[in-house]
């Protein structure tokens, strides 16, 4: 599978998390993801991250988080760089099928 977003300089504060991305900076503030989790960690916390190889999203282990490109991008309003993609099947999550 290609990259759905190819994420360059990922950078993470206890302010904002940053990135470039098509010849772009990003830029979203902490508060402006919507994660009260993120907005309430430890400056080492926020360092412990990992950047999805398919350019998806973030996920911070010790704190069970993540934030996908898209909503961040969406956050950041750079609408104009969200992929109109299909995530991988193993990406998405299974909704019970409702039989009654």
């Amino acid at each position: 599978m290609d990259k759905v977003y190819d994420v360059k300089n990922l950078k993470v504060t206890t302010k904002s998390i940053s990135f470039s991305l098509s010849d772009a900076s990003i830029v979203v503030p902490l508060n402006a993801t919507g994660s009260t989790i993120l907005a309430q960690a430890k400056p080492d916390q926020l360092q412990i991250y990992k950047l999805d190889p398919n350019g998806i999203g973030i996920y911070w282990p010790g704190l069970d988080e993540d934030l996908s490109i898209e909503g961040l991008l969406q956050s950041s309003g750079h609408h104009d760089l969200i992929k109109k993609h299909k995530l991988p099947k193993w990406y998405r999550e299974e909704l019970p099928v409702n039989t009654n």
